[in-house]
């Protein structure tokens, strides 16, 4: 009789680790202009694939892949392109990206919001469930992953304290930035689809929700996505408007005048910091 040697189930772990090393960077973002900069930063040729109507861009950068998508405005588009990335692309991890509307007071245009927490401040299925609280998974608050969110952390600082004062200055900066330099907060991000553009409104989210830092329109369900499917997920916000009467005009200004120099610039030194973890 053949005698054939045992293979210990660790080694098969181990090759799921490093399947899991191997795999792809899912970057996210809700508008063109927040995606093309980094696209132009990839090594190799952009491979595209499109589904369910997006553009799914399959690129590489110093050795890490990545798989950078549009993935429109709103909750259902969000959460329907997260999916997406992780089960067909197999995405280790999910990065979101973009501009939002400054709530709390000491959230300033041009600053940086780094997501600890994430909830849906339209979400009520009260009295059936808590207001806020994702019906039957009981849960209103979805955490961020600390070492993905460090990373954010390092390259908006390293961006802010070498590269900032040369992108803008003068005039631009005075128009565009009410501090002189960007502060970088870490704390809650509220979702909704809703663009609040009311100081009535941006009240209401404060008082109901006072730690609120910025609201946004797709982060929470990409969160929910990510915890159920145990997907790693970070996200960072810059404030383009505070969602005020202005908001229209300050948020269409700052995407098309400052985002390709700012927001973008961020998300490629991230990508250093990405490819060396």
């Amino acid at each position: 009789m053949h005698n054939q040697s045992y293979q210990p189930v660790a080694n098969q772990s181990s090759l799921r680790s490093e399947e899991t090393a191997q795999a792809p960077i899912g970057i996210m973002a809700a508008l063109e202009q927040e995606i093309a900069a980094i696209l132009k930063s990839m090594d190799h040729r952009v491979t595209i694939r499109t589904v369910a109507g997006r553009r799914y861009h399959l690129a590489e950068r110093n050795g890490q892949r990545y798989v950078i998508v549009l993935s429109r405005i709103g909750k259902v588009a969000a959460a329907s392109t997260a999916t997406t990335l992780i089960n067909l692309f197999g995405v280790k991890s999910v990065l979101f990206t973009g501009l939002a509307g400054g709530v709390h007071a000491d959230v300033m245009v041009g600053d940086i919001v780094i997501g600890r927490s994430i909830y849906q401040y339209d979400l009520d299925a009260s009295p059936l469930f808590p207001k806020y609280s994702v019906p039957l998974l009981n849960k209103t608050f979805f955490d961020s992953d600390e070492a993905l969110s460090k990373q954010i952390d390092m390259a908006c600082t390293d961006y802010l304290e070498n590269d900032f004062a040369a992108a803008f200055k003068g005039t631009e900066k005075q128009r565009f930035f009410q501090r002189a330099l960007p502060k970088i907060h870490h704390g809650l991000i509220g979702s909704a689809d809703v663009f609040v553009n009311a100081l009535e409104k941006q009240n209401q989210i404060a008082e109901q929700m006072p730690s609120t830092l910025c609201v946004e329109m797709g982060g929470a369900a990409v969160a929910q996505v990510c915890y159920e499917y145990e997907v790693p997920f970070a996200i960072f916000r810059i404030i383009s408007d505070r969602a005020d009467s202005k908001a229209e005009l300050n948020f269409n200004e700052f995407l098309s005048e400052i985002s390709p120099n700012y927001g973008s610039a961020i998300l490629t030194r991230l990508l250093n910091y990405l490819s060396n973890s």
